[in-house]
């Protein structure tokens, strides 16, 4: 043996360890020490959501024993494989280091001996490629899409298919994707194993509801009302439920659940949308089960003092400066009124005069109410506003110009003043300005703020002119964005009326219903547009409306809906 061959085998025996060792030594990626991590973090956001539960009275204490135990047992064993499996891939580390190290030493003292078999050697190969091979066994992506997380969760349920949890984790990933009718599936087994959970049987009936077109008919409000009982302040519960009620024309119910719902949602983002609801239904109802949105909505006067209660009024002059007096004539509307400073925008009094009255002085009371349920006795602090009208339009309209004072106590026998068109104190004065300048405003606003994402629906709706003489200026218009199947609940859905049109807007998650269904989470839409002479959320008969198709939500060109259709008429 020369020294050639030497020099040769060297640099075969380098080859092979560079070929090895960077497997050895590179670091996974994503091993079962950030998996433990990983169930950790889930586990404490699990706690976190059971602790909500239980504070908002959607669960029961033995329930949020019972779950916590559930959630402490399964971390534990999922520790406990996690550190199987560390000691596992130290031990395949070590074997490589060991191999890597051997296999050139064993090849130069079986060449010595045996001479050059190129059986030998090629099975020496393999078996350092199998080692290197299994030093990388703990190598994992960094991210999981859903498809993949479905697949390893549907592999574990094969080992563990008594795992409830493990189930309803399946049925949401499958919700993901979409794959509505497999969620169903997930779902219903979950339910079968755990049967008192009611966060199972809500996920189960949506997912029967999305997979039937949105219909909550037969099972899944079946589910929803044994859910309800255990867990009676669910917030999807609660929705649902008033929302099959009213569809079916149970409005007490729909009061009542909504009702309900209000106290659960009071002070969230949700707070205004319910209290609409609340207010549509409530009108529908004998005056005996009508139910006092004021007090609800508000904190009330105590009731103690029925004296305090009827005597509460707001002193109020009103009068308009003099360099903006030759703007309007003289027989122009001036509305007068008290809001609430929180809640629906109904006014808790209101009296209109003409321009030509001002200055005037007048008394805001009970007498002036608009509803037996919204009075300003029922207030402490409410807010005094003052609006010249051209249009003599309840509606504000552009180019109107008001004036607001807030915080104004309603039991206080000092007299505010109200100056239009100059400053006043703490009022604020403003022009109303013009829907393209609206609509100018609120796309600058949206771009400027901080927004989960940029898909929205930018559109311009007008009616008819053919359909006008059919409609009134006070018939409410919903314009809104659903998913092209599946549910039936708006994505994003905003109320406007007839005296708006034509009226520029942008439909986006600003405007969803619920946290976990908004139009960023669809490429393609139905946008639509509805008059309703009754203002229900549920087209009858009559109704004018039109609809368009595979709307694309990332696109920032704005389109023109006209409202030119009758619903249960053909065109």
């Amino acid at each position: 043996m020369n020294a050639t061959f030497w020099v040769i085998s060297l640099l075969m025996v380098l080859v092979s360890l560079g070929i090895i060792l960077p497997s050895i030594l590179r670091k996974p990626k994503f091993g079962v020490e950030d998996l433990r991590v990983q169930n950790v973090l889930i586990a404490k956001e699990k706690l976190k959501e059971l602790e909500v539960e239980l504070k908002t009275e959607r669960i029961s204490k033995e329930l949020y024993d019972k779950r916590k135990e559930e959630l402490e047992t399964a971390l534990l064993n999922d520790t406990e494989q996690s550190n199987t499996e560390i000691k596992e891939v130290k031990h395949s580390g070590s074997a490589a280091w060991i191999v890597a190290i051997i296999t050139p030493v064993l090849a130069v003292v079986m060449y010595i001996v045996l001479g050059t078999s190129p059986e030998l050697l090629s099975n020496l190969s393999l078996a350092q490629s199998g080692a290197a091979g299994s030093g990388q066994t703990a190598q994992q992506q960094t991210q999981m899409s859903p498809q993949v997380m479905a697949e390893k969760i549907a592999a574990r349920l094969e080992e563990e298919p008594d795992n409830a949890q493990g189930w309803a984790l399946l049925g949401q990933t499958f919700m993901q994707l979409k794959r509505f009718p497999d969620a169903a599936t997930a779902f219903e087994k979950s339910y079968a194993l755990a049967p008192d959970n009611a966060q199972v049987m809500f996920r189960y009936a949506d997912s029967l509801a999305m997979a039937n077109n949105g219909s909550l008919e037969g099972k899944p409000i079946e589910l929803i009302n044994k859910a309800l009982i255990i867990a009676p302040r669910d917030m999807t519960g609660l929705w649902l439920s008033g929302m099959y009620a009213e569809e079916h024309g149970d409005n007490k119910k729909a009061l009542s659940q909504w009702t309900l719902l209000y106290q659960v949602v009071n002070g969230t983002q949700y707070q205004q949308p319910v209290m609409e609801m609340l207010l549509r239904v409530n009108g529908k109802v004998d005056k005996k089960n009508q139910v006092d949105l004021a007090a609800l909505g508000n904190a009330p006067v105590g009731s103690s003092t029925t004296s305090a209660s009827t005597s509460a009024a707001v002193r109020v002059t009103v009068s308009i400066d003099k360099s903006i007096q030759s703007k309007f004539a003289a027989t122009d509307t001036v509305f007068i009124y008290a809001k609430a400073m929180t809640g629906p925008p109904m006014p808790l009094a209101a009296v209109k005069k003409q321009v030509k009255d001002l200055p005037v002085t007048l008394t805001l009371d009970d007498t002036m109410a608009m509803m037996p349920s919204m009075k300003l006795s029922k207030f402490q602090k409410v807010k005094i506003g003052a609006r010249i009208s051209k249009s003599g339009n309840a509606i504000s309209q552009a180019g109107d110009i008001k004036q607001e004072l807030v915080n104004i106590s309603t039991t206080n026998s000092s007299a505010v003043s109200l100056l239009l068109g100059g400053a006043t104190g703490s009022s604020k004065l403003s022009v109303i300005p013009s829907s393209k300048t609206k609509q100018t405003t609120k796309q600058t606003t949206k771009t400027n703020s901080s927004t989960t994402s940029s898909r929205s629906v930018k559109l311009k709706v007008d009616l008819d002119p053919t359909l006008q003489s059919e409609v009134s200026p006070s018939d409410v218009v919903f314009i809104y964005a659903s998913a092209m199947s599946g549910s039936k609940m708006p994505l994003a859905v905003v109320k406007k009326q007839v005296s708006d049109l034509p009226v520029y807007l942008s439909l986006d998650d600003s405007m969803a219903m619920t946290d976990s269904y908004k139009l960023s989470g669809f490429a393609k839409v139905k946008v639509g547009a509805r008059i309703s002479k009754s203002g229900g959320v549920v087209a009858t008969d009559g109704d004018l409306f039109n609809e368009v198709l595979n709307v694309d939500t990332d696109s920032s060109q704005p389109f023109t809906l006209i409202i030119n259709q009758r619903k249960g008429s053909k065109k």
